[in-house]
């Protein structure tokens, strides 16, 4: 099984409106990413089913049980420059007051095998996760590898728990007060964004 790259699309559980994860839907098309399909349980069905589904789950706040079947509808998206992306909503944490949307892409699609990031792959990605910051709710981006990074909420952000920046993450100006200086190269963007670049990366 190949490894994947994640993208994690965190909102606050309380930014929460019946039209959210309608929302989130025109705003990744907006930044690029075409659906293409449900998948698993979700295979053959609209995307307009999909959202319905999706968002009846996220108003009750759902939480997948890994002993059971029931879990949120995944979907599979095309986006230019990659072979597939695969989208679902996680909501395993909701003491943390929040949720996530995680797309995952092939990982060598990103990353080469000395674990340097592709310039051409790194710059479509970079253009792609700015257009989904539009979404006014959206409160961070993230991105791990399989073996780097996992979701850190914005709420727990501090001296030890730093965003997952691999290579990149999306922040307010309000979020990188609470960073300590060293790991990353911030810089400013469209309304209040900062682009977080992870300083242990090479992108060539």
């Amino acid at each position: 099984m190949p490894a994947y790259f994640s993208i994690f699309i965190e909102f606050e559980r309380r930014s929460l409106t019946q039209k959210t994860v309608g929302e989130l839907a025109f705003y990744l098309r907006h930044a690029g990413l075409s659906f293409r399909d449900g998948l698993l349980a979700a295979a053959g069905m609209t995307e307009n089913e999909i959202i319905s589904r999706n968002q009846l789950l996220l108003d009750v706040d759902f939480e997948p049980d890994p002993e059971q079947e029931d879990d949120y509808f995944q979907s599979v998206y095309d986006l230019d420059g990659f072979t597939s992306v695969r989208g679902f909503f996680l909501n395993n944490y909701p003491k943390n007051g929040s949720f996530a949307y995680e797309l995952l892409i092939p990982e060598d699609e990103i990353i080469n095998e000395k674990g340097i990031v592709m310039r051409g792959p790194a710059e479509r990605l970079l253009r792609f996760l700015m257009g989904v910051w539009h979404m006014p709710s959206v409160q961070t981006i993230q991105t791990a590898t399989e073996m780097k990074g996992e979701l850190v909420p914005a709420s727990e952000f501090g001296k030890w728990k730093l965003p997952a920046a691999n290579p990149y993450a999306l922040v307010s100006e309000i979020q990188l007060r609470k960073l300590p200086e060293g790991y990353f190269d911030a810089q400013k963007f469209h309304v209040g964004g900062i682009i977080l670049t992870n300083l242990n990366y090479i992108i060539m």
